[in-house]
């Protein structure tokens, strides 16, 4: 087994992507507030120290799926690619910046934010 392919490919990528790496952690810092701000939502570090970090949610899975969802298909704003079920009342993700976050309105990102601390809310309201 050769890892020779990879580092050819990691290479060029890096070399892609060097000189954004600054941007790209910013933007981290920036998103990871958006969502420590929401309720039930906490992200280790609670200031990410390069461009990607964890996002716990105080949810399970089987409940914050479906609210994801419905912020995706109304706003076209996925938050993240994956849940991990960590208990039956929590889940984690991880999140990391690239080009796409970027090239996205900061207005859209703030409105889906909006949305899902709403949700959240109403989500753990007895």
């Amino acid at each position: 087994v050769s890892l020779y392919p990879y580092i050819i490919s990691s290479e060029y990528y890096y070399k892609q992507r060097i000189e954004k790496m600054g941007r790209y952690y910013e933007e981290a810092k920036e998103l990871a507030a958006m969502f420590n701000q929401c309720h039930a939502i906490v992200t280790k570090p609670i200031v990410p120290v390069s461009n990607m970090f964890h996002v716990y949610f105080q949810l399970g899975k089987n409940q914050l799926e479906p609210i994801l969802m419905d912020i995706y298909n109304t706003t076209g704003i996925g938050f993240i690619s994956y849940l991990k079920e960590a208990s039956e009342d929590h889940c984690q993700s991880e999140v990391h910046i690239g080009e796409r976050y970027g090239k996205t309105p900061r207005e859209a990102i703030q409105e889906a934010f909006r949305v899902l601390n709403e949700k959240l809310l109403e989500a753990v309201q007895p």
